[in-house]
This record gives structure tokens, sequence and C-alpha cells, in this order.
């Protein structure tokens, strides 16, 4: 078989991929930059929301709690209940066109790359938030009142809990006490992210 590698007559596969890559290289560097930011900062923030929506799914109210504790942990856990079952039972395709479309039919103008990041950012965050839930209520309650009740600190306690997990099972810890305490340990991956370094001076120097 003949392959004709010219922009201009493509003929055969190799061909026509060669002259798409010819005529749009530019186009598909352009769209992998932008799909990689899109993903990345949803994903981070999306990460944070659903951190955020996992801790108030579990809040613990008392009968002897104020009635406005009651009242916004009432609303907390219903919102973040609802937020999390409508974006985990949904496709993202059709999360991304009602943002999208749906935004434009109020008169409210995103662009495209927004709009995707923030589909990404409710999405991850839904999955995210249902795995905080979860690992919190794996753990039984019964442990950690043994662990004080032999006077171990909660730090201790929690240390044996995370070096259990990674010993026993694939798993994703966030802190930087994960890290210290994994450090001796085989088959760690450590991802360290800070802000950029003239937020932090500049976030420093207004708290002094």
């Amino acid at each position: 078989m003949e392959w004709t590698l010219t922009a201009t007559n493509p003929t055969g596969s190799l061909g026509w991929m060669i002259f798409f890559m010819q005529k749009y290289a530019n186009m598909f560097i352009q769209g992998t930059l932008i799909t990689l930011y899109v993903a990345i900062l949803g994903t981070l923030a999306g990460f944070l929301l659903g951190y955020i929506m996992g801790i108030i799914q579990d809040l613990k109210v008392s009968k002897e709690d104020f009635v406005l504790k009651k009242l916004a942990a009432y609303i907390g856990k219903s919102i973040s209940l609802v937020y999390v079952e409508i974006f985990r039972g949904t496709p993202m395709i059709v999360q991304g066109m009602i943002i999208y479309y749906g935004l434009l039919q109020a008169d409210v103008k995103i662009s495209s790359v927004v709009a995707g990041i923030l589909v990404t950012l409710l999405n991850t965050g839904a999955y995210m938030a249902e795995t905080v839930r979860a690992g919190i209520k794996s753990v039984d309650p019964g442990h950690r009142e043994g662990a004080l009740a032999l006077g171990m600190t909660l730090f201790d306690f929690q240390k044996l809990i995370i070096e259990d997990l990674a010993a026993t099972e694939s798993c994703v810890i966030v802190g930087k006490c994960a890290d210290w305490i994994l450090r001796g340990q085989d088959g760690v991956i450590s991802i360290y992210i800070e802000a950029a370094r003239e937020f932090c001076v500049r976030r420093r120097s207004c708290m002094c």
C-alpha cells in the first residue's frame, strides 16, 4: 500500500492522521492545555469542597445544644445531602449543559472554560464528600473511646489508624501529619501543594 504524506491530498489512515496533525497541531496542543487546566483546577477545588461537605454530613448534634446550632446543622446536612445525590446521580455532560446553557438563559454569561471548571468542581466535590463521610463512619466509635481510656492522645490514635490503612490497603490520606507518620514506609507517594510564594508572603505579612 502506498501512503501519501502530503497535506493537500492525503490517502489512507496514516495520511489523514498526518494531515490533521499538520493542519490542527496548534489546536490540539491548546485543547490539551485547556483540558489539563480545567481538570487540575476543578479537581483541587472540588477536593476542598468535598472535604467540607463530608465534615458537614458528619456533624454531631446533642439535645443540650442551642436551637440555632441544631437548625444550622440540619440545614447544612440537608443541603449537603441534596447536593451529593444530585451530582452523583447525573452525568457530567448533563450537568455541563445545564450550568452553561441554563445560566445563559438566566442572562448570566460565563466562558466555556469557567463552566468546565465549575462542573468539575461540583462533580468531584460530590464524590469526595461521600468518601470523607464514609471514611469517618468507618472508624468504630469504640476504638476512639478505648484509645482515650488507655491514655492515648488523639494524635496517637489517628497515627495508628493511618499506619494500619497504609499497611493493609491502597488509600489517599490528606494532611502533612500523614506525610510525617509514613515517612519510613515503602511505596508511599507524597504530593505537596501550596499557593504561589508571593501570595504566602503577602498573607503572612497581613497576619503580623
